[in-house]
């Protein structure tokens, strides 16, 4: 009983560096696309870009000519 308690807190063991790596792995990814992200919003805008035209603005909505009686009597 003694060697399979010793073999289950072996897999125990070993199971939670498997996990602890996986989150660590996970981690540094995050943190690598965190800098990507913050590189790109740091980056000033150029020239070329703050000389593209706005887009026209959406004219107003019409309001309906009549109203629908949608009920049942």
């Amino acid at each position: 009983m003694g060697k399979d308690l010793g073999k289950i807190a072996g897999s125990l063991k070993a199971e939670a560096q498997t996990f602890s790596s996986a989150m660590e792995e996970s981690l540094q990814e995050a943190e690598k696309g965190m800098n990507e992200v913050e590189k790109e919003v740091a980056t000033p805008v150029t020239a070329a870009k703050k000389e593209e035209p706005a887009a026209p603005a959406a004219p107003a909505a019409k309001p309906a000519a009549k109203k629908l009686d949608l009920t049942d009597e």
